[in-house]
């Protein structure tokens, strides 16, 4: 047989009884514009979690993106402790402080995500013009000289991503 191997509560963004009973009200309406209608009034103006993306597991951490109304959270649950952390944006890397593209893949200990390679270069000509002092840092050294050996359009770039603890 088979079983859910998690149930997310979104407490008070979570779709009730009530909500779906009122889909009736939009039955008048043609599809996909009834549809789109009752999502549109029913569920996002009530910031109800609508969409659920990118759910990643790995042996310590389930990792997932949720939008709820016009909000998006990122969304990280330590499997080890229970404690959850919810934040509005994404999740920030170590080297140069700038947010980690959607992961699209996981493994045991890792998240893994591709950045275009005009992406990364936009990224790092928009840190030299704005932010110097981080653009001539040694965590940064290593991606300036990965972006001076790429062009537009070089392939993209595998990002693996593990989790730090507090001891580290």
């Amino acid at each position: 047989g088979m079983a859910p191997r998690y149930r997310l509560d979104y407490g008070r963004h979570s779709i009730t009884e009530e909500v779906f009973e009122r889909r009736k009200n939009y039955a008048s309406i043609p599809d996909p514009d009834g549809r789109i209608q009752f999502v549109k009034h029913e569920i996002t103006a009530n910031g109800y979690v609508n969409y659920l993306t990118y759910f990643n597991e790995t042996n310590r951490y389930n990792h997932f993106r949720i939008s709820a109304g016009d909000n998006h959270y990122t969304i990280l649950h330590n499997k080890e402790t229970q404690e959850i952390e919810v934040g509005t944006g994404n999740l920030i890397n170590d080297i140069d402080y700038n947010f980690v593209h959607f992961m699209y893949e996981s493994s045991d200990e890792a998240l893994y995500t591709i950045i275009e390679a005009n992406d990364f270069l936009y990224h790092l000509n928009d840190i030299y013009e704005n932010e110097p002092e981080k653009y001539n840092s040694p965590q940064m050294r290593q991606l300036v000289q990965l972006g001076q050996q790429l062009t537009d359009n070089s392939n993209p770039i595998l990002q693996i991503l593990t989790f730090k603890t507090g001891e580290e």
